[in-house]
């Protein structure tokens, strides 16, 4: 389709093929700048996307050598006076003047319309070759896989061309903070390499092959049920710790108690340890309420359908859990420049269907992990509480059955919530819970947390440990002393 057959020109094609809807920009001869017709057309075709129930995939892709070379700031038909249907509730730019009608358009047409794609529920995939450059960044950041050619590279000049305008911001949360000012105040390129060790790119293929490589990796996810592929209420949460009790501890050994266990699990003294201690953040609750809301108090049925929805929640649930500790502890080892790899991941809140004593039974362990668990994965880490060391511990089965298979993963509360300022207040201001007895730090910028989640609060985890030995239901393989412990920070004022 072109303009001289008195048609709008085609910027962005659009096919499907086995449930997979491909994107494509179509502006080879200038690298795929994206003028503001472009973007209308680009809406258009994942609004078309999304209401297609034989689509489950959407693929973005550029035409030609490169991805995007950014937005269009010079090319004959950039059209910023073209008319538009806004997205946001922002007046209409074209009757207006100067900086404020570049303002109110690149709210609209690049933040408004890269925040609506974002909220997009079926998988998105950007396929990146050559340049991804600017505005090119914000249309793969808003996509939730990023597959590379060996030969992409990743840009934002902005800042160097003096002309930075309202983006899509996400440096920060695709890339390590320090990276992301080096991306923006620099103005480099970043090879699809460097972009994959960060994490911001997921997998990376010879130009030749990176279609096919695409189109293999949709087809898969294609095999999905649609509802099981749209996001949750959750996701926001994904890769953050949360309240309470929850925190991300940098440890240090302190003792090895079973050199041989030690070996076994290739750890090292000189290592440091990463804890992870959070969940499911609000899909647990969001479960819960639903539960309550459709049943009240009155049990479910087994194997009746109520039971089975439950059931699959409370899975997704637990690997929403897993991925979510997994984020952090990536998160966090970028953030210290280390790598990291999974020693054990066990849970300690869930429903499980085991066996006891011959005899099928339904374990609910609220804050209690399983040995059955913990035995698989060859170790349980029991933490202390913020100021105390952690231990790492292997679960043993002989007694196992007098303790229900569970073991307790955590020392417990001494004084319940919201009652512990009132007992350390007048000994401790909230600067002085900051720094631990055993030298460690604490980063926590809520002052009630700060108290509520005191050592102080909790009970002795040496004699937890203790007694847990004492009943043959774990053996200690090492002591781990915290050195920073992360809770939260406060959001920064609007």
């Amino acid at each position: 389709m072109t303009a001289a057959e008195g048609t709008a020109p085609e910027f962005v094609t659009y096919a499907v093929d086995e449930g997979v809807a491909w994107v494509m920009l179509n502006r080879p001869q200038y690298s795929n700048a994206q003028n503001y017709r472009l973007l209308n057309q680009l809406d258009a075709a994942f609004k078309r996307a999304v209401e297609d129930d034989e689509v489950k995939v959407i693929v973005l892709r550029g035409d030609g050598k490169h991805f995007s070379a950014g937005h269009d700031i010079g090319t004959p038909e950039k059209e910023s006076n073209l008319p538009r249907e806004r997205v946001h509730l922002w007046w209409d730019h074209t009757n207006k003047g100067g900086a404020e009608r570049q303002y109110v358009l690149e709210q609209d047409a690049y933040l408004g319309l890269c925040r609506r794609w974002q909220d997009i529920p079926k998988p998105m995939i950007a396929m990146v070759q050559g340049a991804c450059v600017a505005g090119g960044l914000m249309l793969a950041w808003v996509c939730d896989l990023i597959v590379a050619s060996d030969d992409a590279f990743f840009q934002d000049p902005v800042v160097r061309m003096a002309q930075p305008g309202v983006e899509y911001f996400a440096h920060a949360f695709e890339l390590p903070p320090r990276v992301a000012r080096e991306l923006l105040l620099l103005g480099e390129r970043m090879p699809a390499e460097r972009a994959y060790q960060f994490g911001m790119v997921n997998r990376i293929y010879p130009r030749e092959s990176l279609r096919a490589e695409v189109a293999r990796i949709a087809a898969e996810i294609a095999q999905r049920d649609r509802f099981g592929l749209a996001p949750s209420l959750a996701d926001s949460g994904l890769g953050t710790i949360g309240g309470g009790n929850h925190f991300a501890e940098l440890q240090v050994v302190e003792e090895v108690r079973d050199p041989a266990a030690f070996a076994t699990l290739s750890l090292d003294k000189a290592d440091a340890a990463l804890l992870i201690h959070s969940g499911s953040r609000a899909l647990g609750q969001d479960i819960f309420r639903e539960h309550i809301a459709r049943h009240g108090a009155a049990p479910l049925v087994e194997e009746s359908e109520a039971a089975e929805h439950y059931l699959a929640r409370h899975a997704h649930a637990l690997r929403f859990a897993r991925a979510n500790r997994a984020l952090i502890a990536h998160r966090f080892a970028v953030a210290i420049g280390a790598e990291a790899r999974l020693v054990s991941d066990v849970a300690h809140n869930m429903v499980t269907r085991e066996d006891l004593g011959g005899t099928p039974a339904w374990f609910h362990r609220k804050g209690a992990a399983s040995t059955r668990e913990a035995l698989a994965h060859g170790a349980l880490m029991i933490p202390g509480s913020r100021g105390t060391a952690s231990y790492l511990v292997r679960a043993r089965a002989e007694h196992a059955g007098e303790a229900a298979w569970s073991l307790a993963h955590g020392a417990g509360r001494r004084w319940q919530r919201g009652y512990a300022k009132a007992r350390l207040s007048h000994k401790y201001r909230s600067e002085d819970l900051t720094r631990t007895a055993l030298g460690g730090r604490v980063i926590c910028e809520d002052r009630e947390l700060l108290y509520d989640e005191a050592p102080q609060a909790y009970k002795d985890i040496a004699q937890v440990i203790a007694d847990l030995e004492a009943a043959g239901l774990i053996a200690t393989v090492a002591v781990y002393r915290p050195v920073l412990t992360y809770k939260v920070r406060r959001a920064p004022d609007a």
